[in-house]
């Protein structure tokens, strides 16, 4: 690596810091963070698993299993919470680097990394109490040591299978779209270098540890993944502009973005396509198994997971398919760097102008640091704490399944009690004994939580105020009296 290239890979990561540090804490804690929060509180590593196991957390435990252990050493505030995702954030723009100068060369490797530095998804989820920023950067590790081990066809790379292994254990217990994507990769290995018996046993001896290990989770996995009606994590079926939306996702969310990225995602695979089919490529190109591995990692998945959404159950968004989102950026990096002749002459500029807009986008345009996304539980029960002269000894309620995300804030304000799950009237008439004609609050965080505040001014709560917050509104009811 060269002193220019090294000075641009660190001036790029530093960035990445900079840009993934900033509001860490500005916003509050949300439900799927919360509930990280409330799993991880277990006494024991055996009762984590085994709550994820029984209560159907829609995630295998390896991310919990981090967080557990990175309590011990950071604790549990908001930031130290946070932490573990920032790191794993950063290393993903390190990683990258690496991954595109295998692939490529180091300015197709630099131009990958500022689009994992600068880039909202990758930023958002480096922000985020949740398994994300590890699967965007085990998505790449395991990438880069599959290579290492299968590229050469007739000869396994020993020493890069047993980064493989381990890397691709983790992904598999990150989350089930990692272990997707680890499955995909053995198929691509049967096919790739299976060529002969040998080399088919070759394979299996790499993935049957990575099997061995998790065959215990498989029957929490069969749960989860077949249990829900409604689909995987309550998600909806794709509808026909679902790429492009995912598309949109990879760069900042943005509608201006979006066709400037699909233009040049479209230019280049049109001047790419006929190297890139069966039999094409007649002149040497050193750049062609490369851009089939990262197209078929940009593609298949996204087509698997959309053909089993619109046939099966409905699997595909966003955020499992993060799983592509750095070969997302490999590709747009050779777009980027691979002009046409009449581009040529302002090649060096191209790549830092998109993105210096993307940059600006995000910061200016979006208002990302100072616009909140998530629920305002902290929000809340700040205003409860300045609004209520009996606070610490008020009552605070919402919904039963959310009592304990509101803990998390309540007891840092001095709460002792805790919030009271209330799911029915008979919950409204307990309060109203322990405080017959007194007041309580009630905190809406989701439609069910309204429906349910809805169902005690049935039951003879009289409502008193409301005050809203970005997806949370706080309700102050008056109870009725005791026996009424």
């Amino acid at each position: 690596m060269s002193r220019k290239t090294l000075l641009c890979l660190v001036s790029i990561a530093l960035a990445g810091v900079a840009l993934r540090a900033i509001g860490l804490d500005a916003q509050s804690l949300w439900n799927d963070e919360l509930l990280i929060w409330e799993r991880t509180n277990a006494p024991s590593v055996p009762v984590l698993i085994a709550q994820g196991a029984d209560h159907g957390s829609l995630h295998p435990p390896g991310y919990m299993l981090t967080i557990y252990y990175a309590r011990t050493l950071l604790g549990d505030s908001e930031s130290a919470l946070r932490l573990p995702s920032l790191v794993a954030g950063v290393l993903s723009i390190i990683a990258i680097f690496f991954l595109g100068r295998r692939l490529y060369a180091e300015r197709e490797a630099l131009v990958a990394c500022g689009l994992m530095a600068l880039l909202w998804a990758p930023i958002y989820y480096s922000q985020e109490a949740r398994s994300y920023s590890f699967l965007i950067l085990f998505s790449i590790l395991t990438s880069h040591a599959w290579l290492a081990t299968f590229a050469r066809a007739g000869s396994i790379g020993r020493g890069a299978a047993l980064l493989y292994v381990p890397a691709a254990i983790y992904c598999s217990y990150l989350h089930y779209f990692g272990l997707y994507l680890v499955a995909l990769q053995g198929v691509a290995a049967l096919l790739w270098f299976g060529r002969d018996r040998r080399s088919r046993l070759a394979v299996v001896a790499v993935y049957l540890p990575i099997v061995a290990v998790y065959v215990p989770w498989l029957p929490a996995m069969i749960h989860d993944t077949t249990s829900f009606d409604r689909g995987f994590d309550n998600i909806k079926p794709p509808e026909g502009v679902f790429v492009v939306d995912l598309v949109r996702f990879w760069f900042n969310r943005s509608r201006p973005l979006l066709p400037v990225a699909l233009l040049i995602y479209a230019l280049f695979l049109f001047r790419r396509a006929p190297a890139l089919l069966p039999g094409g490529g007649g002149r040497p190109d050193p750049y062609l198994w490369s851009d089939r591995f990262v197209l078929a990692w940009l593609t298949v998945p996204v087509l698997l997971i959309v053909a089993e959404s619109a046939l099966y159950r409905p699997v595909a968004n966003e955020r499992n398919l993060l799983i592509v989102l750095p070969a997302a950026y490999l590709w747009m990096a050779r777009a980027l760097t691979d002009l046409p002749q009449w581009l040529a002459r302002g090649e060096k500029l191209v790549a830092p102008a998109f993105l210096a807009v993307c940059l600006l986008q995000l910061v200016v345009v979006k208002d990302y640091y100072r616009k909140p996304t998530k629920q305002q539980y902290r929000q809340a029960i700040e205003f409860i704490a300045e609004s209520d002269p009996d606070f610490p000894r008020t009552l605070v309620a919402t919904s039963g399944g959310r009592a304990e995300y509101l803990d998390y804030y309540l007891r840092r304000r001095g709460f002792r009690e805790g919030a009271r799950g209330v799911d029915s009237v008979s919950g409204l008439e307990a309060m109203a004994v322990v405080r017959p004609g007194g007041t309580f609050w009630w905190v809406d965080a989701s439609r069910t939580d309204m429906r349910k505040g809805e169902i005690l001014a049935e039951g003879g709560a009289r409502e008193l105020s409301l005050r809203r917050f970005h997806k949370v509104v706080v309700r102050k009811f008056a109870l009725p009296a005791a026996g009424s």
